[in-house]
């Protein structure tokens, strides 16, 4: 009987205690931030409903914007708006990975995609660096991460809501 009830404190103490994932409070990282094509230089990342939206725009260019998104599940339901010969945008053979190489002269490249993975990582560069925090505006809030590449994670044990994680 002991153990029975040993076990079933550390499963109550496993569902109620929140995934530690971050500084961003909860709902951080959904709805759309503030931009328009040419007003920054960077990517604007969020959550609408189940779909992860990603845009680059830049005030010169041309730049190239390019990375990859990856996740420890599979990424489906792959969508782009590519404006300029040569853009591509793939998902490695396993799914895991989606790859994006994008050339901005002051619009909007965009692309989103869903999985149900809870842990996603975003490696963003602009040409030949890695993107610096600075210029990554996240959720509605457009607040940036504390590094690049960045992390973010779903808290399943609370709700569907991505946060970044720390």
């Amino acid at each position: 009987m002991k153990i029975k009830l040993a076990a079933l404190v550390v499963l109550t103490l496993a569902v109620a205690v929140p995934v530690l994932v971050g500084a961003f409070p909860g709902g951080a990282f959904e709805g759309k931030p503030q931009f328009a094509p040419a007003s920054a230089t960077g990517a604007f990342v969020w959550q609408q409903d189940e779909r992860i939206q990603v845009r680059f725009t830049s005030v010169e260019g041309p730049v190239r914007f390019h990375g990859k998104v990856c996740v420890r599940g599979r990424v489906h339901s792959v969508g782009a708006q590519i404006l300029d010969e040569g853009d591509r945008i793939s998902v490695d053979q396993d799914g895991r990975c989606l790859r994006f190489s994008f050339m901005n002269d002051r619009h909007v490249d965009a692309f989103h995609f869903r999985t149900r993975n809870a842990r996603i990582n975003f490696d963003f560069h602009m040409n030949t660096d890695q993107l610096p925090p600075e210029q990554i505006w996240i959720g509605v809030e457009g607040r940036h991460p504390e590094d690049s590449p960045f992390t973010v994670q779903r808290d399943q044990q609370r709700d569907r809501r991505l946060r970044l994680q720390r």
